[in-house]
């Protein structure tokens, strides 16, 4: 018999489990304060100017340096190096935030510090795992992805894309060597977290290398195993001298993931997760090819907190670049619109709720037409979202919410 013992009330709880238990207590209240009070984090200092306009712009992170660097790169023009300003407990944060008084301020850690930030009027983007569901027909799989991803689908066998699938070690050592370090340092340099082969052996034992082959090359790969009626991919990659590595190889992988799950049975394939941004790669990749998003859950799972202190023209141009996905009641998406988009084609995931768009006067009919609801600082119950509208509002930004509750796919008539 275990005793709960969270909120301070102790329950018989005859059948709860050590692991459920040890979850529950990971989540009181009381432990996270304890850990929040006690835990201790670098903190960095970011200086630089933006990529869409050159306007400058700083940000205070408490984080590691490699995260530290990923939001550099995110951010700015240029190669700007976190500048380390020390140590300190996670508790003492809103100090440094005062006496820095930066444009912006991220904490990159664990979720269970989520709570503490959001109620600082921080912007919560939870981890999230990506999903495709595979248990009806090809045709209705694929009408989920946008145009030209559909097209490519239905033409990767006449391209002449090949699949093997194997538990060979050698085999291994060449996707991961060839392949997986190689496009990880390429795409995110000093902020590639590469897995060790270790841990790549072992998920290879688990489950199996899927290898596709063009003219007798590999050009992609990943790595799954079954748990349960889902396929679960932690590693893919791609091969950088492949000239089309990152259209029609990504394609042909996912082509044979999606016939190696409908063969074995799964009704879906999990993708993992992305950074929490509409416009960086792999999230943008994961949308276009119709998967669905959710809040990645456990212990181990991070978040990214985010405060704006300005709506300045250097927190326009992050955001305009960056727009991003956040908690609220479930997810929703924030983003600048300064430009004429269809809006449910560019950021409707299904597991997103709505979009909250920030636009000029210029734009306000644009997203009137397209179903937004005009939303003011009364409107915002999330007091991230509220704080943030009344300084958009105070350099003449107008704010829409447009649902996505229905989560229409928009992509099968784009």
């Amino acid at each position: 018999m275990i005793l709960d013992v969270l909120g301070g009330v102790f329950i018989s709880s005859p059948r709860l489990s050590l692991h459920d238990f040890s979850w529950r207590l990971l989540q009181s209240e009381l432990f996270r304060s304890v850990r929040f009070r006690a835990h201790r984090t670098s903190v960095y200092h970011l200086s630089g100017r933006t990529k869409r306009s050159g306007a400058d712009l700083s940000i205070v992170l408490a984080t590691s340096e490699r995260r530290a660097s990923l939001i550099s790169r995110i951010a700015f023009s240029g190669d700007v190096e976190p500048e380390l300003l020390g140590t300190i407990r996670l508790l003492d944060f809103n100090s440094v935030l005062e006496d820095l008084n930066p444009d912006m301020a991220f904490v990159y850690d664990n979720c269970i510090f989520a709570d503490f930030f959001h109620k600082k009027n921080f912007f919560v983007m939870p981890e999230i795992d990506f999903s495709l569901k595979i248990s009806g027909s090809w045709e209705f799989i694929i009408q989920q992805m946008c145009r030209t991803k559909r097209k490519m689908m239905r033409q990767i066998e006449k391209l002449g894309y090949e699949c093997e699938i194997t538990r060979d070690f050698e085999k291994l050592k060449v996707f991961y060597n060839d392949m997986y370090k190689p496009h990880l340092h390429e795409k995110y340099g000093k902020c590639a977290n590469a897995v060790s082969f270790d841990v790549a052996q072992k998920h290879l034992l688990n489950g199996g290398l899927v290898l596709t082959k063009l003219n007798g090359e590999y050009v992609s790969g990943g790595i799954y195993y079954i748990r349960g009626d889902r396929l679960f991919v932690p590693l893919l990659s791609f091969k950088q001298s492949h000239e089309s590595s990152s259209h029609s190889a990504g394609l042909a992988l996912l082509h044979f993931l999606i016939l190696l799950g409908k063969g074995k049975g799964c009704s879906r394939i999990d993708y993992e997760g992305a950074f929490p941004s509409f416009n960086y790669g792999l999230f943008r990749y994961k949308q276009t090819c119709g998967m669905n998003i959710n809040v990645r859950k456990g212990w181990d799972a991070d978040t990214v907190a985010v405060q704006f202190n300005n709506f300045d023209e250097g927190v326009r141009d992050f955001v305009s670049d960056t727009p991003f996905v956040f908690e609220d009641v479930g997810l929703k998406g924030l983003a600048i619109v300064d430009s004429k988009v269809n809006l449910k084609s560019a950021y409707n995931v299904p597991g997103l709720s709505s979009l909250v768009g920030l636009c000029s006067k210029n734009y306000s009919c644009d997203l009137e037409e397209q179903g937004g609801i005009p939303i003011s600082v009364g409107h915002a119950l999330d007091p991230s979202l509220r704080s943030f509208l009344k300084l958009a509002m105070q350099k003449n930004y107008d704010a829409f919410e447009l649902d996505f509750k229905n989560n229409v796919r928009l992509h099968s008539t784009v």
